[in-house]
């Protein structure tokens, strides 16, 4: 490339303006556009154009990356290269070469650079929609292309070692959440791309949308439901027909519809209203499908009988009939009639009517549940709308089946796990009961992590150490199926465990709760353990300097709280000097989380799994911890005010879970 091409951009001084934009069009096309007119070289030199370079993905690949390096190339040039060599990378399947390139491109060339969204002087009407198009099309396809190759990556975790990535992100969390860092932070770039009365909608918009929905709905997180429905939800109202429109509609309906369900299995009045609409939503977006209708059914019917609402129950006769209407297999028809059954009998209860209606429907959920699925879905049925009795009754016979018809043991451990939580709801079986279950879908499915997961919560739960101990290590040194999703957990129960069982070694605690976060770092649940391990042993966890950074949490009042209960903790193992100094620290801490805690906020760290500390008002623990440390300095009388919906239990409360986590005391 000549000298001149090289410091086209910089245009000095003495250049006027007709000649500036002139010369900018003319070198435009003459310095970046034109390619040599044969040979290899040529593949290289569209690699530094908007258009894509063609040819097979590998030598796109090897030359655009080549080419990108190249010292006698602009910056610009370098980032159309890699961003190119990065698309090639991902039709290959190589994500961490695809995600490296990508990063690369966004270095050598910023979203807001100007070159990108400031046409030259005097541009306007055909030459700027020339100008603009190919640079916004090349701005929305780098984020997808950077969003593909650290989603690829994020599925790689979980394979050999050979092929987990290193440097890029550490671990699938970690990628997902980069992935959607940098969606989220390029938005606005889609801007233009959404259409209006007067423009049509950019398949690209629709592309965006669809694949940071995806991202939300992977990570998912609890921050995640809302973005990931809203993504797919513009998509799936987009005027565009076509693939992805389809595909929004069918995922945002399946995401809606699991939400929905976990809402209700929740069981208190304000999830029953967030599966109201998580039902609607996914009924709105596939019209036809019974699936979302037989929950609305499931949640009015279990609303209605705790209130002896005949309206809802009414509702809800409605739902299962429209689910009726439109159910293709024998699952959903038997559990259709059987929720409308079940609704016509609470009604005719309620009234005094006639219970017809509700025999027939159950004659009929009975005729159509005649296979393993069949069974297995009235269970769920059953189970979702809290009648434990038909649920128990249907599982046993789906999973009869099931052993009968040669199933999977993978698929009869999921029906076991699922039976094991319906009879944890019933009087008459014991925790050994429901263990037994879980120990069969084990046993039934050894290589299953699913399986062991469930069994190990169970005995974690009921203190069932040495069992829970075995089952969990299981996890952790992997090979077992599925066992990437679950490791992470594993470490962090481990460090419960640790924390819990007679005898505890607060030092494996600590050691535990941090495999967790190398593993899964994006969440904050595994973060906020590792921290409040810290908390609980002290010593070195707390003196450390580098053990400052596992309580620094964020700017949330909990996670200040957590924060200002470090400090004070470490002020307990140092000199008088540096200790008032830290407390002072710590009061900045807590006045900067009173600032923003909400008056109802509560605060339950439920770790170890020992303590039994029902939730505290944080604004209590907070207040309290104040008072604590200006009472270290001597000669102190604690002002703790009540009202503002405080009162001195809330205080006494306060000073309780202060004392579980060893927080409160000077030394």
């Amino acid at each position: 490339m000549s000298w001149f091409c090289k410091r086209t951009p910089g245009f000095g001084p003495g250049f006027g303006v007709g000649l500036a934009l002139t010369a900018t069009i003319a070198l435009a096309s003459a310095c970046e556009s034109a390619p040599p007119s044969s040979g290899p070289v040529a593949g290289i030199a569209r690699c530094t154009s908007f258009t894509p370079p063609s040819g097979a993905p590998g030598t796109v690949a090897r030359q655009c990356a080549a080419r990108a390096d190249d010292s006698d190339i602009l910056g610009r040039e370098s980032a159309l290269a890699y961003y190119h060599a990065a698309s090639a990378y991902n039709a290959l399947g190589d994500y961490r070469a695809a995600a490296d390139m990508a990063e690369r491109s966004f270095a050598e060339l910023a979203t807001t650079d100007s070159w990108l969204t400031t046409p030259p002087a005097g541009v306007s009407g055909r030459e700027l929609a020339s100008w603009t198009a190919p640079r916004q099309t090349f701005q929305a396809d780098r984020i997808l292309q950077y969003a593909e190759a650290y989603s690829g990556l994020a599925d790689t975790f979980g394979a050999s070692a050979a092929t987990a990535p290193s440097g890029l992100c550490s671990s699938r969390m970690d990628c997902l959440s980069k992935a959607i860092s940098r969606m989220t932070a390029e938005e606005g770039v889609t801007a233009n791309l959404a259409g209006s009365t007067t423009e049509a909608r950019s398949p690209q918009y629709d592309a965006y949308y669809l694949q940071l929905a995806k991202l939300h709905e992977a990570r998912a997180t609890a921050a995640d439901t809302e973005p990931a429905l809203t993504a797919y939800q513009k998509v799936a109202s987009s005027p565009l027909a076509g693939p992805a429109r389809a595909e929004a509609r069918q995922a945002l309906a399946g995401l809606a519809t699991e939400l929905g369900q976990a809402a209700m299995a929740r069981g208190d009045s304000g999830s029953a209203g967030l599966a109201i609409r998580y039902f609607n939503i996914a009924r709105e977006a596939q019209p036809q499908d019974p699936t979302p209708m037989i929950g609305l059914g499931n949640i009015y019917f279990a609303m209605a009988s705790r209130a002896g609402d005949v309206d809802q129950l009414h509702t809800a006769e409605q739902a299962y009939t429209d689910a009726l209407q439109y159910a293709a297999t024998d699952a959903q028809k038997a559990a259709a009639y059987s929720g409308r059954g079940a609704t016509r009998d609470a009604l005719a209860s309620l009234l005094g009517t006639s219970r017809e209606g509700a025999i027939a429907d159950y004659q009929a959920a009975s005729q159509f549940a005649n296979s393993a699925d069949a069974y297995l879905t009235l269970a769920k049925a059953c189970d979702a709308r809290g009648d434990w009795a038909c649920a128990d009754d249907n599982y046993a016979k789906g999973i009869a089946r099931l052993r009968g018809d040669g199933a999977p043991g993978s698929v009869i451990a999921q029906a076991l796990i699922d039976h094991a939580g319906v009879r944890a709801n019933m009087a008459q079986y014991s925790a050994a009961d429901v263990r037994a279950l879980l120990q069969d879908a084990s046993n039934t499915a050894p290589a299953s992590a699913d399986a062991a997961i469930a069994l190990a919560r169970h005995d974690m739960r009921t203190g069932n150490w040495s069992a829970a101990e075995t089952t969990l290590r299981r996890i952790t040194a992997g090979g077992m199926e599925n066992a990437t999703a679950y490791r992470a957990e594993a470490w962090a129960q481990l460090s419960t465990l640790a924390a819990s069982r007679p005898n505890p070694d607060l030092t494996e605690a600590v050691t535990y709760a941090d495999e967790a976060v190398k593993l899964d770092s994006a969440d904050p649940i595994y973060r906020r353990q590792a921290c409040i391990a810290r908390i609980y042993r002290g010593g070195s966890s707390v003196t450390n300097s580098a053990n400052s950074a596992k309580c620094s949490l964020g700017t949330t009042p909990e996670a200040l709280l957590l924060q200002a209960m470090f400090e004070m903790r470490k002020a307990q193992h140092v000199g008088t000097n540096s200790a008032n100094r830290i407390r002072r620290s710590a009061r900045d801490t807590i006045d900067s989380a009173l600032a923003t805690v909400q008056p109802g906020a509560m605060t339950d760290f439920d770790w170890p799994s020992e303590t039994t500390l029902a939730p505290v008002k944080t604004r209590a623990i907070l207040l309290y911890l104040k008072e604590a440390s200006l009472a270290c300095g001597g000669n102190y009388t604690f002002n703790l005010p009540e009202g503002n919906g405080l009162t001195a239990a809330d205080y006494a409360a306060a000073r309780n879970f202060l004392d579980v986590y060893k927080s409160r005391l000077c030394t």
